[in-house]
């Protein structure tokens, strides 16, 4: 994604991580690289195949479970795919299938069986929420919003829909729809630190600063070890000119993940920005190290 700056506020390019974040923790996806092919080769050829070795659907949905449990996602979609063959009609089937290939880094098979489901079952909300996260990762932020959307209609009182709605307005530069959909997150749900979080990130992109330390600081008190809040306040405090305090919060962004590469880069332009070349030169070269060990593509502010 393009990084476009925001005088005093928070880039693109960090918002896109955020909502990266923010999506794997909602939806406790945990992506892992691995090669699925195997687990094609390795289904049976034909539904009677199966149905001769253990011919109950809900067996070899069970296995995949477990498998999923295990971090096995190949083998899970192995077993899946036997229950559906088994049951054309196994909507949780196709559903955790559409998981594990989330977790193989596949969103073509995994928006293909999310559709399924709402295909079989329309009013499954945990559907439009993972497919409406695969459409914004991809840039098709009319087609998250109409999942997000048909989510509040299934789940009005859901607040993770209006949150990923509301992070999606943002991605299309809708402040004001983005602040309506994070403030009604809220009064679902007050000890919602993501909704906080997001928020702020919103108020900082327009320019108001002290609502964003407001809303950093509330998502810090329920979520005192995430690091994510820390290094947003930050932000927010270099826009309200209050270099201090804005260190002390990049310091304990790293005393709690010292391997949290995108705060030693803020660091970085931070001491630029001071007159401090030595201290940032060492976090750029942090980050650029840190950059070559998770494979991580960012661009520079």
């Amino acid at each position: 994604m393009m990084a476009i700056n925001f005088k005093g506020g928070i880039d693109m390019k960090i918002k896109s991580h955020l909502f990266t974040s923010f999506c794997l923790s909602l939806l406790m996806f945990s992506p892992i690289g691995i090669n699925f092919s195997a687990a094609h080769a390795a289904i049976p050829n034909t539904p009677s195949e199966i149905q001769a070795q253990i011919p109950d659907p809900k067996v070899h949905f069970l296995r995949g479970n477990d498998d999923s449990d295990h971090h096995r996602y190949e083998k899970a979609i192995v077993n899946y795919t036997n229950a559906i063959a088994l049951d054309a009609y196994y909507s949780m089937a196709y559903m955790k299938r559409g998981l594990a290939y989330a977790y193989l880094k596949n969103p073509r098979m995994a928006l293909k069986d999310f559709s399924e489901v709402i295909r079989l079952t329309p009013d499954y909300l945990e559907a439009y929420l993972r497919r409406g996260y695969i459409w914004t990762e991809r840039g098709q932020y009319e087609d998250a919003l109409k999942d997000f959307t048909r989510a509040i209609q299934v789940a009005p009182e859901d607040a993770r829909a209006y949150v990923l709605r509301g992070i999606t307005h943002e991605r299309l530069e809708e402040s004001q729809l983005a602040l309506a959909d994070l403030t009604q997150a809220i009064q679902l749900d007050r000890d919602y630190h993501e909704a906080y979080l997001n928020r702020g990130v919103v108020f900082d992109k327009i320019g108001n600063h002290l609502a964003a330390v407001a809303d950093f600081t509330e998502s810090i008190r329920l979520e005192p070890t995430e690091p994510r809040g820390y290094m947003l306040r930050g932000l927010a405090y270099e826009g309200l000119k209050k270099p201090d305090l804005a260190l002390a919060d990049y310091k304990q962004t790293i005393l709690l993940d010292k391997n949290y590469a995108e705060v030693y880069r803020l660091r970085s332009l931070f001491y630029t920005s001071q007159g401090l070349q030595k201290e940032a030169g060492e976090d750029l070269a942090m980050f650029k190290q840190l950059q070559l060990v998770q494979s991580g593509i960012w661009r520079t502010r």
